[in-house]
């Protein structure tokens, strides 16, 4: 796949996206199909949700209700669990089953592929649960206005293309039967 037909990601933090993915590639870089489906069938998931969610509020140009902020403040702390055992798999605990199927592979990735991960899609998870905790603070909570919708959005979105990005250049080609 040419390096020009990834999905455009704002760079982050000095690193530029399409060349980092093209270098972890060119290194033979894998994720194993199990990792990929708990990605895919989780991670994805809850950033979808938080994308409906914060657009539904973006196109109504509307502030998002606590009760909203709360659900999706609650998706983003899913997601980052999620990306935290993939990057750290020692973290699954024994009572995550679904979890548990992926901890032998997850373990397989290299540092560079972890540290990837990490600035790319945990950093971004972090800004938003940033974002979500002071605005649905509970002490004193507040709708999520629609600046911070937006950011919110934008954050979601960009975590999406990078996945996409990930799973055409680094998926691994066993398809696991299941």
């Amino acid at each position: 796949m040419d390096n020009n037909d990834l999905a455009e990601v704002v760079n982050h933090g000095g690193v530029n996206f399409k060349d980092k993915l093209a270098e972890l590639k060119a290194k033979g870089a894998k994720i194993h199909p199990l990792v990929w489906d708990i990605m895919y069938l989780y991670l994805a998931d809850y950033l979808s949700v938080i994308n409906l969610v914060c657009g539904f509020y973006i196109k109504k140009n509307m502030s998002i209700s606590v009760n909203d902020g709360k659900k999706i403040q609650s998706h983003n702390r899913k997601a980052s669990h999620i990306i935290d055992v993939i990057i750290n798999p020692d973290k699954i605990q024994e009572n995550e089953i679904e979890l548990l199927k992926i901890k032998e592979e997850a373990s397989k990735l290299g540092p560079d592929l972890r540290n990837f991960l990490g600035h790319y899609v945990r950093n971004r998870l972090h800004n938003m649960g940033f974002i979500l905790d002071d605005s649905i603070d509970p002490i004193d909570p507040n709708p999520v206005s629609i600046e911070r919708a937006k950011k919110i959005y934008d954050d979601s979105s960009q975590i999406i293309s990078i996945l996409e990005g990930m799973r055409k250049e680094l998926q691994g080609i066993d398809r696991v039967q299941v």
